[in-house]
């Protein structure tokens, strides 16, 4: 899908899921600005007690593959992959960077 209709997603979701969380961040694709993206990466600090509640708000955007304590993954009802990487505070940075990866 483009970098448009991506970010658009992302951050409808991060307004969705934004309850339960106390920082969040596009990443992946999105982040490095590529006019193309296949997937939508979400990096996040979590609010205390929040799992259970950010897994069941994630669940009602499509199927959901993934329901760790570091990753969601679902497939949107539209097909569109989305990961949520789950950080805590001391590793939220460094997630940040990993997920995002270099240019290439």
């Amino acid at each position: 899908m483009k970098l448009t209709e991506a970010t658009k997603k992302g951050v409808q979701i991060l307004t969705k899921i934004s309850p339960f969380i106390t920082r969040r961040r596009l990443a992946g694709s999105i982040r490095r600005r590529k006019p193309i993206v296949k997937d939508i990466d979400i990096v996040i600090e979590l609010k205390p007690q929040n799992l259970d509640k950010l897994k069941e708000s994630i669940s009602k955007l499509g199927e959901l593959k993934l329901k760790g304590d570091k990753l969601i993954r679902v497939i949107t009802k539209d097909g569109v992959q989305v990961d949520v990487y789950i950080a805590t505070k001391e590793n939220y940075e460094p997630l940040l960077l990993i997920r995002t990866g270099s240019k290439e």
